[in-house]
């Protein structure tokens, strides 16, 4: 079959519904096409394997770092953080914090999620953990890290447990 290819003789490319409401716009280049408010046109990830234990107590940590380019001005991004976290208790309640942070433009905690582990002694698990947040004001190169933050370093917590991946997704929304 071959291909079928719809070029205009002058100006943009403009697709409608039957109301006439365009629905994708180009113009003269891939970058120039204008995409309906709510679809995701661009995608940036991370991900990291190496187990590694909490080493300091009250003071966040990094697991890893992203930094997505955003494609238009205005637009915003949906972030998703996935740690697996492994936990022993050895007599003493505990809890960590996994977050998402905004480390460039105005510096700000996306969001993040809180386990809290009661005195069980001596068992230990791993959790997967998921952070999800929306990032309405992203500046055009914006770092953000997945971060840790435990009570206490003595219930071993460490991500990637037995080498599962920890990841960041940050999907860029058209508005």
């Amino acid at each position: 079959m071959a291909d079928l290819i719809i070029k205009p003789s002058a100006g943009s490319l403009i697709l409608q519904n039957q109301a006439g409401n365009a629905i994708l716009t180009t113009g003269n280049s891939a970058t120039d096409s204008i995409f309906p408010a709510g679809h995701i046109i661009n995608v940036t990830s991370g991900r990291v394997t190496t187990e590694t234990t909490v080493s300091a107590v009250t003071t966040y940590q990094d697991i890893l770092t992203v930094t997505p380019t955003l494609r238009k001005s205005g637009n915003k991004y949906l972030l998703r953080a996935i740690v697996p976290v492994y936990h022993y208790t050895g007599g003493a309640s505990m809890f960590y914090r996994i977050r998402i942070y905004r480390t460039t433009a105005s510096t700000a905690t996306i969001s993040e999620a809180q386990i809290h582990r009661q005195n069980e002694t001596n068992t230990g698990e791993t959790n997967n953990i998921v952070v999800e947040g929306f990032d309405s004001s992203p500046a055009s190169s914006t770092e953000y890290k997945v971060q840790i933050y435990t009570s206490t370093s003595d219930s071993y917590p460490k991500w990637c447990d037995n080498s599962m991946p920890a990841s960041l997704i940050i999907q860029e929304i058209q508005v």
